[in-house]
């Protein structure tokens, strides 16, 4: 497995492991398709400040006070948002950065943008 998105909420330490974000398994939630908005445009909201460090984002949601920890890949795909790419465009970038599958880098970039859309740490915007 070259990446694993899980996504992992730490009110007061940041820890990265594995995946692009990582994820307690009591702190799992769904999350909407994110591919049928291939098109949709994500930005991260004002509340949302992002730092990196190597290969490494650190994201706070100051409004809840929480830091999430985004591995390289992560890291990829978060400054792919921040830079306005949509959904489609992601997924080829990551086909071709990480020479991975089409479908392997879809399913890995959905279920990262997932966790962030349930976590407001990115909105959608046709």
């Amino acid at each position: 497995m070259l990446f694993a998105v899980a996504c992992s909420v730490h009110p007061v330490a940041v820890t990265t492991r594995g995946g692009a974000m990582h994820q307690q398994p009591d702190q799992q939630r769904g999350g909407g398709n994110v591919a049928s908005g291939t098109s949709a445009r994500l930005v991260p909201p004002c509340h949302v400040l992002a730092a990196t460090q190597g290969e490494e984002t650190v994201l706070l949601d100051v409004e809840r006070g929480r830091y999430y920890a985004l591995n390289e890949v992560g890291s990829r795909i978060w400054s792919l948002v921040c830079e306005g790419v949509p959904f489609a465009g992601i997924v080829e970038r990551l086909r071709a950065e990480y020479d991975v599958s089409p479908e392997r880098a879809a399913e890995d970039a959905a279920a990262l943008i997932r966790r962030l859309l349930s976590e407001s740490l990115v909105q959608c915007e046709p």
